[in-house]
C-alpha cells in the first residue's frame, strides 16, 4: 500500500496513472472472483443479492478504469493552464511615450451644466488626449497613429462620463504622445 501512495506522490504523471491502474485492476480481479465464489452457491438468495452486488462493482470498477485517463488529462491541462505565465503587455511603438490622462472630475469641470446633454459623445480612453468629443472629427484626430487606439459612441453626455469614469477607475485609459524622431540629417 505505501508503494502506491509513494508512486501517487510522485512528480511523474505516469507512475500515479500506472499505481491507480494497478489498484483498479486488482479490485476488478478480486470482485470476479467473489462473482464466481457466489455463482457456484446458487439457490441460496444471499448468495445470489452477493453475486448481483460483485456484478455491480465490477461494473463499477470497469467504469473508474475507463474513467482514470481522462481524469488525468483533465488534470494534467488544468495544472498546464495554472502554470502559464499572463501575457505580456502588447509593445508600444518607440515613437510614443505614455502620459497621464485627464481625470474624470477634471473632465466633468470642462463641460457647463446643460452643455450638450442629449447629443451623442464621443468618448476617447486610449488616444493623444482621452476625454469627450461632441464630432467623430476631433474623436478622430486624437486616434489618428496612436497604437492600440480606443473610442466608444455614447448617446448622452452623463453617459459618457460615467463610462470614462469607468474605465479611468479600472486604469483602461491612456494618453500617449508622440515622440519626434531625431534628425541625424543636420
Amino acid at each position: 500500500m505505501n508503494s502506491v501512495l509513494d508512486a501517487i506522490n510522485a512528480s511523474n504523471p505516469q507512475a500515479e496513472m500506472d499505481a491507480l491502474t494497478a489498484k483498479v485492476s486488482e479490485l476488478t480481479k478480486l470482485s470476479l472472483e467473489i462473482t464466481k465464489l457466489c455463482i457456484e452457491v446458487q439457490g441460496v438468495s444471499p448468495a445470489i443479492a452477493l453475486s448481483k452486488k460483485a456484478l455491480d462493482m465490477t461494473a463499477l470498477c470497469l467504469d473508474v478504469k475507463a474513467c482514470i485517463p481522462p481524469a488525468f488529462i483533465s488534470a494534467a491541462h488544468a495544472a498546464a493552464a495554472a502554470a502559464v505565465v499572463p501575457a505580456a503587455p502588447p509593445l508600444r511603438d518607440p515613437l510614443w511615450v505614455q502620459g497621464t490622462a485627464i481625470t474624470p472630475d477634471e473632465l466633468e469641470a470642462q463641460f457647463g451644466p446643460g452643455l450638450g446633454d442629449n447629443l451623442p459623445w464621443q468618448v476617447v480612453c486610449i488616444g493623444r488626449e482621452p476625454g469627450l468629443y461632441a464630432s467623430v472629427d476631433d474623436a478622430n484626430d486624437q486616434l489618428n497613429g496612436v497604437p492600440n487606439q480606443f473610442r466608444q459612441k455614447k448617446s448622452t453626455r452623463l453617459e459618457a462620463l460615467a463610462f470614462y469614469r469607468h474605465r479611468y477607475s479600472c486604469g483602461k485609459v491612456e494618453k500617449w504622445t508622440e515622440v519626434p524622431e531625431d534628425d541625424d540629417s543636420a
